[in-house]
């Protein structure tokens, strides 16, 4: 396989893995769908509001995130090794809030169900 399909693979391989580990960024959608819910519920906004806010939230947080955390790795002055470790630091550490902050979403639906 040449240089070329190997870029192609990694960039896919990369999507899907990112696409699938939670970040902090999934706190933040999570809230603001929440407040949205309550309120198109108290018919503050419409329906197409919510989903257009939704899919704001949905489509704009976790770009974000990967760029910052692109951002700093790429702006840390240390050999590759240590951006390496760095980009990985910060995505364990994007995981485990992503995690926490589903876990408490999920058990607060528990106990309001």
């Amino acid at each position: 396989m040449d240089s070329k399909h190997k870029l192609l693979l990694a960039v896919g391989i990369t999507a899907i893995v990112t696409d699938m580990l939670p970040t902090p960024a999934d706190y933040f959608v999570f809230k603001a769908e929440q407040k949205n819910k309550e309120k198109l519920e108290k018919k503050e906004i419409t329906p197409k509001q919510f989903w257009q806010r939704s899919a704001a939230w949905y489509y704009l947080a976790n770009p974000a995130y990967w760029a910052l955390v692109t951002l700093a790795v790429m702006t840390t002055k240390a050999d590759y090794n240590t951006k390496v470790k760095i980009g990985l630091g910060l995505v364990a550490a994007g995981a485990v809030v992503g995690v926490i902050s589903r876990n408490i979403k999920k058990d607060n639906e528990l106990l309001n169900a």
